[in-house]
């Protein structure tokens, strides 16, 4: 396991498509019928990974974290666009 480890120390960008990868398939599991998705998938295994206090370097962290967002912005996005243009068509501002 330790070798497992200082192997994902070294090649941290391989370290985040596993994550990526594992988080995906977590993220299709349903448990009483109810899905994770893969956004939350992937932010699970990537928490869990993190428990073996890897470093990783802050471009990496910058950059998951803004797809991240960008994930959740481009799925909560259309919905929220369509409260908008309901609420306007009603003047209900």
């Amino acid at each position: 396991m330790e070798a497992l480890i200082s192997y994902a120390r070294e090649n941290v960008v391989i370290l985040l498509f596993v994550v990526i990868g594992l988080g995906y398939l977590v993220g299709k599991l349903k448990i009483a019928g109810i899905g994770l998705g893969p956004t939350t998938g992937i932010l699970i295994v990537g928490l869990v990974i993190g428990l073996a206090q890897i470093e990783v370097p802050e471009i990496i962290k910058g950059l998951t974290f803004t797809i991240y967002l960008f994930v959740l912005g481009t799925m909560v996005g259309p919905g929220l666009v369509r409260v908008l243009k309901v609420s306007r068509l009603s003047n209900t501002w």
